[in-house]
């Protein structure tokens, strides 16, 4: 009795499945999707770009300092040209103003220690 009822189920799907495929094809067919229409017509259009970039200049010019000291005003522009000479930076004179008083009393210094009388000659 157990192989007849699975021998009827089997059949029975088997037929309902066949019933399901034999269907007609106008019933399942999907609905045409909708589109839009757009009228071309020729015209003209200005040609813009906007781009990123960097720039480098083609020569540089590396400014190294030749005193110490601090920087009071810097007088050149960037990017203004400069020729050899030109005064770029005014630094604070007061500490090499010292060192050369330092400088010229050294010796009067030194000879005041060694016992000799007067500027040395």
């Amino acid at each position: 009795m157990n192989v007849s009822n699975i021998a009827r189920g089997s059949i029975v799907l088997l037929l309902f499945a066949s019933s399901a495929c034999s269907g007609s094809e106008e019933a399942h067919a999907p609905a045409p999707p909708s589109v839009g229409v757009v009228t071309v017509h020729a015209s003209d259009v200005p040609v813009e770009l906007s781009l990123r970039g960097r720039v480098t200049a083609s020569r540089t010019a590396e400014v190294r300092a030749r005193a110490t000291g601090v920087v009071l005003e810097r007088v050149f522009e960037e990017g203004q040209e400069v020729q050899e000479g030109d005064v770029l930076f005014r630094i604070d004179p007061r500490p090499m103003r010292a060192a050369l008083a330092q400088a010229r009393a050294e010796p009067q210094l030194a000879a005041r220690s060694l016992g000799f009388p007067g500027e040395p000659g």
